[in-house]
């Protein structure tokens, strides 16, 4: 990220981002992190999805084909005409909705900073943790297969090296950081974060 940060600076550019999903074995958290935290912490603008439907076999049904189905929304079954959104649809909705109390935290910062600084600089320390964490400062390689955490794990990490799985066959390490992040904010670890950006947003924005 660091390089294409400083490419975007010297030209003046903007830039959105194509994240190959080759090699990602879908998860919910993946997409999520993707459209969400990722893109925040990258210097892209947007992130464009390779396709909007790409499904193999019956989109119900995502072991009937030779690979994971790619598909933000199918038609009813019981109603051809309606539409029904896919958990990759919805994955990326709530990583959207990340980026608004992201964002709605920046401008807390930057609006009620200056009046409660105590509050301002717990904030930014936890961003710049965040930030950190997903643009794979301190990545660890893993000397074996890295394990998924268990959902009910306490505890919002955000200061120890990402694991990196160690070398796999190809089309499964190509985006060791986003399986990383999905297993270090499997279950409800994202929905804890964005708990931990609700209080920080509260404790610039409340009246006293």
């Amino acid at each position: 990220m660091a390089e294409y940060a400083a490419e975007l600076r010297t030209t003046g550019k903007r830039a959105w981002f194509y994240h190959n999903e080759r090699g990602t074995w879908f998860t919910p958290e993946w997409e999520r992190i993707l459209s969400g935290l990722y893109l925040w912490a990258s210097p892209f603008d947007a992130h464009t999805p390779w396709a909007y439907r790409d499904a193999s076999g019956d989109p119900f049904d995502d072991t009937d084909g030779a690979q994971h189905d790619f598909v933000m929304s199918v038609p009813d079954p019981e109603n051809p005409a309606e539409l029904v959104s896919t958990r990759l649809w919805e994955a990326m909705l709530q990583g959207g909705e990340d980026l608004r109390y992201l964002a709605t935290l920046e401008r807390a910062i930057q609006e009620h900073g200056s009046q409660r600084p105590a509050e301002a600089a717990a904030a930014r320390h936890d961003l710049d943790r965040l930030r950190r964490l997903i643009t794979g400062a301190g990545v660890e390689r893993a000397t074996g297969a890295v394990r998924r955490p268990p959902a009910a794990s306490t505890g919002l990490d955000l200061d120890s090296p990402l694991l990196v799985a160690a070398p796999r066959p190809l089309g499964q390490d190509e985006a060791p950081i986003i399986h990383a992040l999905a297993q270090r904010f499997a279950g409800s670890k994202l929905d804890e974060l964005r708990t931990l950006l609700a209080h920080h947003i509260s404790a610039l924005t409340s009246r006293r």
